[in-house]
């Protein structure tokens, strides 16, 4: 979507030599580039799902408009098992659960593949392995982002996580337009089979990492001992100085966001008048920007701060997105704009993404780093249910609009609640 020791030979920001990319050092990591090759080749295959799914829905199983929402929806059912998911990592080794949850993704794959071409796949088996499968990636998310901290010196996890998303956002920028060609020459089930065989490469790349972790909790939990664990985790979570107004702040844009998601196709269509090519347009800057957002966030950190990439990073996001609603001025102009604003969305983004996760592993002890990690994603992921159908009921009840400009209006809070909360005076010793 962890080790304990201090950290030993940190370059104090602006002193040593010029800092690289990514750090010489992760290129020679050799259980750290296992994990990056593992989760960047899982996540190109991922992206070829995302195309062939839905068109294996449409054109094999005939869905309608309300079969593929409903699928929509179960699919994120899962997010809100993320808390229980970091309880589970935290009293576990994180490479089994990594190898144990590609191993599954795989199989369901295959599973789906065979019901395809036996010609016995219907929109109900489709839809369980959806959710199964987003159930396994819910624990191996959290599980990979706990592992990170274990495996590079604390002093490098501002480059670890920007490898990391980078190799993310470049497959999610190449990988639908890639994916869509692959299902079009090789039909979708093909499509299926190429994103089993890169959880299977996952797999095979996890298990030749040879950090060795110990069980932490020493056995399998009761049920009022993983309450007891989620609840921990919670106050934890929510009773640090940085890390309450972190979640809060992303809370408050994610949900600002899903709102202005809802309203965005719809304002396209019915208040601009884009064809459906162009509108693929206006999304494709994303990616690109969230490459560029990802190689920036060391650098914004390095010459700025950990605050100011946070908190500029969330404003950029929210000022970007005024480009929305003044787009105007004929359809070359309105793309334009409307391109630079997801450009510019993803930047900041990522920007400040990259550095909270930083700040998160930096500041969250290893036992404590699954449940941190879990309740971050719970915050960002399972309240967006709630800001779209706020921004479909703004929409039907004022207008497109107005309810665009409403939703993001919300963006900006984010920022302003970070300044006024400790996490504008976050210093380089607490990121690093």
């Amino acid at each position: 979507m962890a080790g304990t020791t201090e950290t030993t030979g940190a370059t104090p920001a602006g002193t040593g030599p010029r800092r690289r990319w990514f750090g010489h050092d992760l290129w020679t990591n050799r259980d750290f580039t296992h994990l990056w090759w593992a989760q960047s080749l899982s996540q190109i295959g991922s992206q070829v799902s995302v195309v062939a799914i839905p068109l294996i829905a449409l054109q094999t199983l005939h869905a309608d408009a309300q079969a593929m929402g409903l699928l929509q929806a179960v699919g994120r059912l899962p997010f809100l098992l993320y808390l229980f998911a970091g309880v589970w990592v935290d009293r576990t080794a994180r490479r089994p659960v990594m190898i144990a949850t590609d191993l599954g993704r795989a199989a369901l794959l295959v599973g789906l593949l065979v019901a395809a071409v036996t010609h016995i796949l219907t929109l109900t088996l489709l839809g369980a392995a959806i959710v199964l499968s987003m159930l396994l990636t819910v624990w191996f998310d959290t599980a990979y982002m706990t592992a990170v901290p274990t495996l590079v010196p604390r002093a490098r996890l501002m480059d670890a996580n920007t490898r990391l998303e980078t190799s993310r956002s470049a497959a999610q920028a190449v990988g639908p337009a890639a994916g869509g060609v692959l299902v079009q020459v090789l039909t979708a089930p093909v499509g299926l089979a190429v994103d089993a065989v890169s959880f299977l490469a996952s797999a095979v790349l996890v298990r030749r990492i040879r950090v060795v972790e110990s069980d932490p909790a020493g056995g399998r939990p009761g049920v009022r001992a993983v309450f007891a664990d989620l609840a921990e985790g919670l106050r934890f979570v929510f009773g640090h100085r940085l890390l309450r107004p972190l979640a809060i702040g992303l809370a408050i844009s994610n949900l600002a966001w899903a709102a202005e998601l809802a309203l965005y196709f719809i304002f396209l269509v019915r208040k601009i008048g884009l064809p459906p090519s162009l509108i693929g347009l206006t999304l494709a800057a994303a990616g690109p920007g969230a490459v560029i957002g990802s190689m920036l966030a060391g650098r914004v950190r390095a010459r700025f701060g950990v605050a100011t990439a946070i908190i500029g990073g969330l404003a950029v996001f929210a000022v970007a997105a005024l480009l929305i609603p003044l787009a105007t001025g004929g359809v070359a102009v309105e793309v334009a704009m409307l391109m630079v604003a997801g450009f510019l969305m993803s930047v900041g983004g990522q920007v400040c993404a990259i550095n909270v996760l930083t700040l998160r592993q930096s500041v969250t002890p290893d036992r404590m780093l699954g449940r941190a990690n879990a309740t971050f994603r719970f915050v960002a992921l399972g309240i967006s249910p709630l800001g779209a159908l706020g921004g479909g009921v703004l929409g039907v009840h004022i207008g497109l609009t107005a309810a665009l400009r409403v939703a993001i209006g919300g963006m900006f809070l984010a920022p302003l609640v970070m300044l006024a909360t400790p996490v504008r005076r976050a210093g380089e010793g607490e990121a690093l």
